[in-house]
């Protein structure tokens, strides 16, 4: 079995990063699809202000065709926030829903990643998972599916909390993004995530850092993320053990950091590629990958 990997937005994007301006990639969307295919990957991450350039640049349906052509088979769309809100922030979040699944549906996305609430209000699980399972509905209707990412600094923090909304909302189409970063930053155990049921499993995300969290929760998670293996992070047990719950891929790559963003893409992505291929190879004799 081969292994695909989807470089999420923040991985082309260049210098570019969430909450660091208009979040718009100095580099053109095709120059990063080019590029992006060349190193390797099958599956590429747009947010919002990227699928916005397009619609208004090419066209959403262009889009889609120029990455079939470069051999993209696995897309994903982000972000959502606020979705289980009511008043003005829910009349925002409404908008960019609307958008992001138009675009999903468009696109053939495999997923639409959002997250919880980073002002840490209380969490009343039977309210959000009323509202998420919504969510999941509606992403049904326009095939695709919602990838909840628990984070540490917002009020779903870890896995428990993830899992428990999730299984709450019990909707085939809405199940958790697991990245590697918050797993770490949240003390979350692999026997935590090996327990974890395949179908909660919309996505996951690999990158690198150091054990121990530098500054504050989100300014680590946006400047210090580095490529697989430049780090401390226990890659190969994270990848063995969602490996043995059935997870097959498609492998989402996420690196924002500070260090990252200023290498040119023409570098940066084709590193990013290989260095979480490499973190596969050697688990070759332990999985039967090809």
């Amino acid at each position: 079995m081969t292994i695909d990997l989807l470089a999420a937005c923040w991985t082309t994007a260049g210098n570019a990063g969430p909450s660091l301006g208009d979040e718009i990639s100095p580099n053109g969307l095709v120059e990063r699809i080019e590029i992006t295919s060349a190193a390797g990957f099958r599956g590429m991450g747009f947010v919002f202000a990227d699928l916005i350039r397009a619609r208004d640049e090419i066209g959403l349906p262009n889009l889609r065709k120029i990455l079939e052509i470069n051999g993209i088979k696995h897309v994903e769309v982000e972000f959502l926030s606020d979705w289980w809100t009511s008043g003005a922030d829910r009349a925002v979040s409404d908008q960019t829903r609307k958008f992001l699944f138009e675009a999903a549906m468009v696109l053939g996305a495999h997923h639409v990643k959002v997250g919880a609430d980073y002002r840490m209000t209380s969490f009343d699980l039977d309210q959000m998972a009323e509202q998420f399972s919504i969510l999941a509905t509606e992403a049904a209707e326009v095939g695709t599916k919602i990838a909840i990412e628990f984070m540490p600094f917002s009020n779903v923090p870890d896995l428990k909390t993830g899992l428990a909304l999730v299984n709450t909302a019990s909707h085939p189409a809405g199940g958790l993004m697991i990245d590697i970063w918050h797993v770490q930053r949240s003390d979350t155990t692999y026997a935590e995530l090996a327990c974890v049921p395949l179908e909660r499993v919309i996505g996951v995300e690999l990158n690198d850092a150091s054990a121990a969290q530098i500054g504050d929760s989100f300014e680590d998670t946006i400047m210090r993320r580095v490529p697989c293996g430049l780090g401390e992070f226990d890659i190969k047990g994270f990848i063995e053990t969602l490996w043995n719950i059935g997870w097959r891929g498609p492998w989402g790559v996420e690196i924002i950091g500070e260090k990252f963003r200023n290498i040119p893409i023409s570098e940066a992505i084709p590193e990013a590629f290989n260095s979480t291929m490499r973190e596969f190879q050697t688990l070759r004799n332990v999985t039967g990958l090809q």
